[in-house]
């Protein structure tokens, strides 16, 4: 595994001013391609940032060459599916960025990269445990993370291995009808199915459920939207975090959200009686193309 080329972002303070309030404030980007041994390419990065007034080392890596679900917002399958990565080639993400970044670990590892986690379920789930066991390349400081489109069975099998993880679920929608328009698995997997499932995950691990709700103007921002959202979390504050994101790619004739558009749906949800905790998720990466749905597979020439 080599890398082909690199992208840095050192924020101004000006910048990262206006994200003091917010979950976290970052301070550097970095976004490596790398060529795997057998030619084709894959993204990952790394984020330097302070949360909660202590400076962390985040990494974001890849678990498959491609992904099968063509989520609409999403570049990582533009170019298909190849093959799963294998937890040394996971790993192997893991100490490149390590060395680019001159550390020796880092404080938080999600895996949101290229693909679908629960898709490669083995290889994945062996790479976290030797992860949380060796800490080799994990503090252990803040919790390791998963992100998914969701997929009910998997879901289930995965809160039976009670690992110490957080859960994101790829919602994007308010309903299961516009989910499809973005998102095909939600023409296999309805929206009470994946819900019944992290709710399921909350009981048998004891984490919270992030649902990550990637906001798009004319689509999904909707005062009905919101009405909707509102009956889903009702009496689940214990269960779900929810999560607005400011979007880094337009969609078809959506036009992506700014910050202002991000408060504007918070207090709509909670005019309707949302209780949970909302963050506001003000995407990192964006300015070296590692921000949610950015990352690319490219495969051998």
């Amino acid at each position: 595994m080599k890398i082909t080329s690199k992208k840095k972002y050192n924020y101004s303070k000006q910048k990262t001013g206006e994200w003091k309030k917010e979950t976290f404030q970052p301070l550097t980007d970095l976004k490596l391609s790398l060529e795997l041994d057998d030619g084709n390419i894959i993204e990952c990065a790394a984020f330097h940032m302070i949360m909660g007034g202590r400076v962390e080392e985040h990494a974001c890596i890849s678990t498959q060459v491609g992904c099968k679900y063509g989520c609409k917002f999403c570049m990582s399958g533009k170019n298909g599916y190849l093959r799963n990565l294998s937890k040394e080639e996971m790993k192997d993400e893991l100490k490149i960025l390590c060395q680019e970044e001159g550390i020796k670990k880092f404080d938080c590892i999600v895996f949101m990269g290229i693909g679908e986690p629960l898709d490669n379920y083995d290889e994945v789930v062996t790479c976290i445990k030797e992860l949380i066991k060796k800490k080799d390349l994990y503090s252990g400081i803040r919790r390791i993370a998963l992100a998914t489109v969701g997929i009910p069975n998997l879901l289930d099998k995965l809160a039976k291995e009670k690992l110490p993880i957080d859960l994101w679920i790829s919602l994007h929608a308010s309903d299961n009808e516009k989910r499809k328009r973005i998102m095909p698995i939600a023409n296999k997997y309805s929206f009470s199915e994946i819900i019944k499932s992290a709710e399921n995950y909350y009981k048998k691990v004891g984490r919270f459920v992030w649902l990550n709700y990637m906001l798009f103007l004319g689509f999904n921002n909707f005062n009905e939207d919101a009405k909707k959202i509102a009956g889903l979390l009702k009496d689940k504050k214990d269960v779900f975090k929810f999560i607005l994101t400011e979007p880094n790619n337009n969609m078809d004739n959506f036009k992506k959200a700014d910050y202002n558009d991000l408060l504007e749906f918070e207090n709509k949800l909670r005019k309707h009686g949302v209780e949970n905790e909302i963050v506001r998720f003000m995407t990192a990466g964006k300015d070296v193309g590692a921000g949610c749905g950015e990352f690319i597979f490219i495969p051998k020439k």
